[in-house]
């Protein structure tokens, strides 16, 4: 039996956990400690031997850049598409008219996602849930209708003119070096939710030399730059971009007739030359058309290889053409796969660069804080919340299988890197291997990630700007209507957006999951959906309140217009209880009973002017007003009723028919209708009087 108390802390023993003198720290962070004892940790601190970058070659690199945009069609005037929204108007084949703007120049191609009828566009289709496939792929309904097999959610377009893209890549202030990549496909996919992704494939040009890795982590730190972020002056009075190359250049040709060269430098120029004056115009227009346009502009390669697709900053065209909007910042986003010859000979800095996609620098040291790169935001320890390390294991000694665990995936959400081992076939296989995931399955959850971001940032800015001409409208009735109209129509297009192509998961392969799921993480996309459906929600609720505000006050007016009628029938029964109606059919004085009616009808409407709901500002001054106003003017004509104006004679003297004949001149007549001995008799005085009763 075993002693049982062999386990019991010894006899005076004080729990360090139980010790009130430890601090608020020590408690906080005791639990994290915990944890990073069977967390992996990085090579460098488990006594690793890692190499420089600059002595560590690249046997196999490939580069993919992806370009999301958003986009819109325009022509003379206002957006079609914004124009669409805002009459309220359906337009199911947007994406049907994008795609034959695009294709009628005959620069871009339209091609199918994926062949279907390859081994690896077979094991990509079977890889998605069916629902992400009906987005991805043609349906069998798309298939049903005869017409070419594409998806109904997304068209494929390749460009197969574009054949390099060089880059001149600044070292330091004595030496640069130009870096030459085959496209091996150029893609543009467009989208039902007006977003386009320019998907870039690049592979080192034949006649490169094996690349370091310390070559590879400043090209990709600078090729995905589409313009200055900034610039800098070097004390070699060299004016440089910020992260961005000297220059690039892009080749295109079909193999027949002349390649066309689009070059360009981001701003690069020597200060001490006055005869440099290209970089010196890049930076003027850069600068002219942020003031002018509040847009940036791409260099001029890019832009040539977009094209039909136009900057917003462009000229106004007179044909109807699709412009695009910078949805994110001047980075594009980069898949890069690297083998090299051992993994675990580099050091923990550098696969820090490579999972963020940094320049490359002195691989002993971390381009952040150690501390920064333990804290929380990275998951504990290191690149704990930034590696996918199922197999990864940084020695490969017994119990792990050392080619099994040689291969990292490393994703921060706009950086998606593959690091291998060049000696094991399974990572370098481009039919079944690590290879043709990354070409394949990888790239289509990096799509579908990016997808989901530039939509959702595409919906906020679609609702900025709703609010923004509404704001600015001067006519209120005209914009809340405009407003109503648009908002019902972002509202249906999220609504579809929601069901059809928005994925919490994508595919049932656990090693597909948890990648999307580190995708959507560091892309934040959850947490904006989120957002953009509480922004969507709420702006419904407001324009509701102002529609039943709205309401309201129109039944309010129409109980005031009642009131109004009823207010004028009063008025005039109250004229028929002062006999003044009777007064009039006998021949009162007409001044004395126009007055009156008026005193009457007028001092009623004011009374119902100061009780109806106004909005307008001094609304009770005004209202205050109107019922001084009302009591002047009834206290006036209770005024002429007490003192009626006379005119010689009684005002209230009354001529009876009789009298009114004989002053004609005629005879007087009999009062028809009256019983025998009621004849009406002028009496003395001029009163009127009863025969009967003289």
């Amino acid at each position: 039996m075993s002693d049982t108390r062999r386990n019991e802390p010894p006899v005076g023993h004080v729990d360090p956990r139980m010790d009130p003198r430890r601090s608020r720290w020590s408690q906080i962070m005791e639990p994290l400690d915990a944890v990073q004892r069977w967390l992996p940790t990085d090579p460098l601190q488990e006594g690793a031997q890692p190499l420089s970058s600059d002595s560590i070659r690249v046997d196999q690199y490939e580069l993919t850049l992806l370009w999301p945009l958003l986009l819109r069609e325009c022509g003379t005037g206002e957006s079609r598409e914004v124009s669409r929204r805002a009459q309220g108007v359906p337009d199911p084949d947007r994406l049907g008219r994008w795609a034959r703007m695009i294709a009628q120049d005959g620069v871009w191609e339209e091609t199918a996602s994926t062949d279907l009828n390859s081994k690896t566009g077979y094991s990509e289709f079977l890889y998605f849930h069916p629902f992400v496939r009906n987005f991805l792929y043609p349906s069998r309904s798309d298939l049903k209708r005869g017409t070419p097999p594409r998806s109904s959610g997304v068209r494929v377009f390749c460009r197969p003119d574009i054949r390099t893209i060089a880059a001149e890549v600044y070292v330091d202030p004595n030496r640069s070096e130009r870096c030459v990549l085959d496209a091996r496909r150029v893609e543009l996919f467009l989208f039902a939710t007006s977003v386009a992704i320019l998907a870039v494939h690049l592979t080192p040009a034949a006649q490169e030399p094996a690349w370091s890795l310390a070559q590879v982590l400043r090209l990709q730190n600078v090729l995905r730059r589409l313009y200055a972020p900034y610039w800098k002056e070097t004390p070699s009075q060299l004016h440089l971009a910020g992260h961005c190359p000297l220059s690039i250049e892009i080749v295109s040709g079909r193999g027949h007739g002349p390649d066309t060269v689009w070059r360009a430098n981001f701003g690069a120029f020597n200060q001490a030359d006055a005869s440099d004056t290209a970089g010196r115009g890049i930076v003027a227009e850069q600068l002219d058309n942020v003031a002018q346009h509040c847009e940036p502009l791409p260099v001029l390669p890019w832009r040539k290889l977009i094209e039909p697709l136009r900057s917003v900053t462009s000229r106004e065209p007179e044909e109807a053409c699709l412009q695009y909007v910078q949805i994110e910042d001047e980075r594009m986003q980069v898949l890069s796969y690297l083998a090299v010859s051992d993994p675990r000979a580099i050091s923990a800095g550098d696969w820090v660069r490579l999972a963020t996609v940094e320049d490359s620098g002195d691989s002993r040291l971390h381009p952040y804080s150690p501390g920064f790169l333990k804290g929380s935001g990275w998951g504990g320890v290191g690149l704990r919340g930034f590696a996918y390390d199922r197999f990864w294991d940084p020695h490969g000694d017994p119990p792990a299988n050392r080619d099994l665990t040689s291969t990292r995936w490393l994703c921060s959400g706009y950086g998606f890197t593959a690091v291998g081992s060049s000696a094991n076939p399974f990572f370098t296989d481009d039919g079944a291997g690590a290879l043709a995931h990354f070409r394949h399955h990888y790239f289509k959850l990096a799509l579908i990630a990016h997808f989901h971001r530039a939509s959702l940032l595409g919906f906020k800015q679609m609702l900025s700007s709703m609010l923004d001409a509404r704001r600015d409208s001067t006519d209120r009735t005209d914009s809340a209507a405009r407003f109503s109209r648009e908002l019902t129509a972002l509202r249906e297009e999220f609504l579809s957006f929601r069901n059809r192509y928005w994925f919490i998961e994508v595919s049932n392969q656990i090693q597909g999951r948890e990648l999307f799921d580190l995708w959507a993480h560091h892309l934040n996309t959850r947490s904006l959906f989120a957002d953009v459906a509480a922004e969507i929600r709420e702006a419904t609720d407001v324009r509701q309140a102002e529609r039943l505000e709205k309401s309201v006050d129109q039944i309010a007016e129409m109980q005031t217009n009642i009131e109004w009628v009823e207010l004028f029938i009063v008025g005039a029964y109250a004229l028929e209880l002062v006999h003044v109606v009777p007064l009039v059919m006998r021949g009162a004085d007409p001044q004395f009973t126009v007055i009156s009616a008026a005193v009457v009808l007028v001092s009623t409407g004011l009374v119902a002017a100061a009780t109806r709901p106004w909005k307008h500002e001094h609304s009770s001054l005004k209202r205050w007003l109107i019922a001084i106003l009302a009591a002047v003017i009834f206290l006036f004509g209770a005024f002429v009723w007490v003192f009626p104006p006379t005119h010689g004679e009684s005002s209230r003297s009354v001529r009876t028919p009789a009298a009114r004949s004989a002053g004609d001149g005629n005879p007087p007549r009999e009062s028809g209708g009256r019983p025998e001995g009621r004849s009406q008799t002028l009496g003395e005085g001029g009163g009127v009087g009863d025969a009967r009763d003289q």
